[in-house]
């Protein structure tokens, strides 16, 4: 079915942010911004705490909004306008950065139950289990790379330009999911 691989491309592609901001912002914030492990820890346990309720919020506006893909799109122009502004603000004071990437990590991590649930409703009840397995196959391979990608990226040019690329991702992933936009 065209629409399970659409749905599992684009969620490839939307979970960048994710695996590459969500896994390097300690890093980045102690070897770029100066701050401590404890500090740096706690922008990242703010963030992973702030995003469980982003993922409620997330399934509960699908629902109301009677479609996952709708949601799940605006979810991944958000995250990039937010990833990208990160990179904007990667030298700005903590006061400017810190907002900025704590939203890009929430908005990042709230939209997974979106895919999951879309997946299984346009496979219907005989084919769920089939088609789920497909879908995080297809999403959890980036894992396996984008990683690593994205910190040899920032290690050959700077913080700023591995943003502002892992940024593009998501809007990737929206244009892959437009077909299905009434989902």
């Amino acid at each position: 079915d065209r629409r399970i691989w659409t749905v599992a491309i684009g969620s490839a592609l939307v979970i960048a942010p994710q695996l590459c901001v969500g896994g390097f912002v300690v890093l980045f914030l102690q070897e770029h911004r100066g701050l401590s492990s404890a500090r740096a820890a706690a922008v990242l346990a703010l963030t992973l705490l702030l995003a469980v309720g982003g993922r409620i919020a997330a399934g509960r506006w699908s629902d109301v909004r009677g479609s996952r893909i709708g949601p799940l799109r605006a979810i991944a122009l958000a995250s990039t306008l937010l990833v990208a502004l990160t990179a904007v603000l990667v030298q700005a004071p903590l006061a400017a950065l810190l907002p900025a990437l704590v939203a890009g990590g929430v908005v990042s991590m709230s939209w997974n139950s979106l895919s999951f649930a879309a997946t299984v409703e346009l496979a219907g009840r005989g084919r769920s289990g089939s088609a789920i397995g497909l879908q995080q196959t297809v999403l959890n391979l980036p894992g396996t790379f984008y990683p690593g990608l994205f910190g040899l990226l920032v290690g050959l040019t700077s913080w700023r330009v591995g943003f502002a690329a892992v940024a593009v991702f998501p809007l990737a992933g929206r244009a892959v999911l437009r077909p299905l936009r009434h989902t």
